[in-house]
Formats: C-alpha cells, structure tokens, sequence
C-alpha cells in the first residue's frame, strides 16, 4: 500500500504541491496525468525519498516512509525513475541484478541470476543482457531498467510496491503495450502500481484508479469512469474530447481530441 498525507512542496516562493492525498491498494494500478509542469514527477520522487516534502507524511505498507530501514524498504517498494543514471559501463544483465541487491548477501545466486533472466525475457532484451548499458538506444534502456525493478519485486516478502515515472516515455507503441501490461499483471498478483502517464486511453485501459494533477493540485481522484470525462479533461488538458465506452472491453476510449478554443 502506497499513500500520501497532505504533501506540500515548494521552491522558493513557488508551490509546486499543494496538499495531495492519494492512496494506492495493494492489487491495484493507480496513474496519475497532468500536463507538463504540474507537479507529477516531484510527487512521485517525494513518494520514492528522493525528495523530503515541506509537510506531511508518505506510508508505504501503514508505515511511515521515513521509518523503514534502507534494506527492508527495498525489499518492499521498487521504483522506476524517468531517466536512467547510469553513465558506466555496466552490462544490460547486471543493470537486472542491481534488483536483486536486497535479496542476496553481496554476490549473485543462481536464483537471482534465473530471476534477472526471466526478466529480461519479459521485457524482451534477453538478446541484449551482455551488451553495455549505455550503448543501448532510449528505449533500450528503459525497457532494461524496467527488468531491473521487476527483479526487485521477486521475492517471498509481501506486500510490495511499485513506482513507475513514464516508463513507456521512450518506447514504441507495442512495446508500451507489453510494459503496462506486465505493470498490470504484478498488480493482480498483489503489488501496489503507481504510474505516471500521458496517454489517456492508456490510463483508461490499464489504471483501476486515475488522479488528475493540475497546478499542484489533485482537480480528480476515482475510477476512470468518473475521472476521464470531457469535462475533467478539458480542465485539466485544454482540450476538448468524445468519451465512448468500448462494446467488447467495457474499457473507456478517448476519441477526437482538438485543441479547446
């Protein structure tokens, strides 16, 4: 369970967060938009420790973020950040180990080095795991550090939490398909999922819940249905769009976007 009390952040005279309650369950896919500058990725490194707010409280499984032990956090809370930092000449296998890190006692076992294999088979990179790093393209990379966080989730301790910052930013389309897939498969094993999006329909297909942020503010907070209407979008997104409801999936779809005059 992942959950924010009343977070407030600014930089000097700017308010970037302006109060923001959330809550993640366990088993569930939470995505939070909002155009460029509205606070989302402070939000998210704020939720990770990055960041400490001005005030109030981060939880991860009804305990205070600034309570947990570095190593046991670890083994209970992955996050994905939007841009990989890893500049050394680090292979794409052992970029997937790094996951493992918390698990082992200072060298990799057979059951981290099976684990990281699966991983970058489900990512497809399998092909890449003895290529460098920083050799790969974007979306490469993003694809690898993606295997790193799904890594960091297997294990026998429960509940866990995960924290995606545009992870399909880079990708192409099926390839940002197959991502929020296994973002939403890890959810129905029991993991808590919060990610940041752009893309509307994708929120719509994937998310259980949908928060809109806008000028450090939540404007939304509920179940796609209630979020995603016309009207939230065209406050939040200056635009104006047509809402259906799929025949076969029941899922919403977001048509004919233009420009709100």
């Amino acid at each position: 369970m992942l959950k924010t009390e009343s977070i407030k952040f600014a930089r000097g005279s700017r308010e970037i967060l302006k109060g923001i309650d959330l809550e993640v369950a366990n088993g569930e896919v939470m995505a939070l938009l909002g155009p460029n500058g509205a606070g989302k990725s402070t939000l998210i490194k704020i939720m990770s420790g990055e960041l400490a707010p001005d005030f109030g409280s981060i939880f991860i499984n009804d305990k205070k973020l600034a309570d947990w032990n570095p190593l046991n956090l670890a083994k209970h809370r992955a996050v994905m950040p939007q841009k990989s930092s890893l500049s050394f000449d680090f292979k794409v296998l052992d970029v997937v180990l790094m996951g493992r890190t918390p698990f082992n006692q200072g060298w990799d076992s057979k059951n981290d080095l099976e684990i990281a294999i699966k991983c970058l088979r489900e990512v497809e990179c399998l092909h890449l795991k003895d290529r460098s790093f920083p050799t790969l393209s974007g979306g490469e990379q993003q694809r690898v550090s993606f295997a790193r966080v799904l890594a960091q989730l297997q294990s026998e301790d429960q509940p866990k939490n995960l924290l995606l910052d545009e992870p399909v930013s880079s990708l192409d389309p099926e390839h940002q398909l197959k991502t929020l897939e296994l973002a939403r498969q890890r959810a129905d094993q029991g993991v808590a999922v919060f990610v940041i999006l752009h893309d509307l329909n994708m929120a719509a297909t994937f998310a259980d819940k949908v928060a809109f942020l806008h000028d450090g503010q939540l404007k939304a907070f509920d179940t796609p249905q209630k979020v995603l209407t016309p009207v939230n979008i065209r406050e939040v997104f200056n635009i104006n769009v047509d809402v259906h409801t799929h025949e076969q999936s029941r899922k919403l779809l977001i048509t004919n976007a233009r420009v709100a005059i």
